[in-house]
């Protein structure tokens, strides 16, 4: 179990994020998809072809805020799964690699992609460098890798871990203490 809080001296505090049952999160970022598949549902043919005029990019803050939303929530995830102390083992690297295919990058790529083919934009151009809805993908990649970026950064600072219940006459049992990964 994770909990991010909005300082150290005040646990329970501020924002909390409780991420180590997966039926929590799988409820959490599903609620996230779906609203984000709304907001996609809301861009058309043009937003996926024609580059905007003036300062309003609609279909670019669509996708840039849909990656920072997934990205910082899988960051989350991938860090309880690793451990209290970046553990590395094989259940593990498992529940990571199926967490990085289903929900990481690939799934909201797949989530823009099927948009704009049921918006009318021909699949080959997608994909080709210098169009617009490629440069919209590539604009997934890098918001989606700076959330979780940020997101890990913040974490490895800030994070308060459920510890091991400790022997006796070592203090309570399974009460919070902040840790430090770095």
């Amino acid at each position: 179990m994770l909990f991010v809080t909005d300082g150290p001296r005040a646990p329970g505090r501020g924002t909390a994020f409780v991420f180590g049952h997966e039926r929590s999160f799988h409820a959490v970022y599903e609620g996230q998809a779906a609203r984000i598949n709304e907001k996609l549902q809301e861009l058309d043919r043009d937003d996926f072809t024609r580059f905007p005029r003036g300062a309003t990019d609609r279909a670019a803050g669509t996708v840039t805020d849909s990656a920072a939303v997934l990205g910082t929530l899988t960051q989350i995830r991938t860090v309880v799964l690793s451990g209290p102390e970046g553990e590395d083992d094989a259940a593990a690297t498992k529940a990571w690699t199926a967490l990085c295919t289903g929900y990481g990058r690939p799934r909201l790529e797949r989530m823009v992609q099927d948009r704009a083919l049921e918006a009318g934009v021909p699949g080959e151009e997608i994909g080709e460098s210098g169009r617009r809805a490629s440069l919209l993908l590539n604009e997934v990649g890098q918001s989606y890798a700076a959330a979780a970026k940020t997101t890990e950064g913040v974490l490895l600072r800030q994070s308060v871990l459920r510890v091991p219940p400790r022997p006796p006459g070592r203090g309570r049992a399974g009460r919070m203490r902040r840790i430090s990964r770095g």
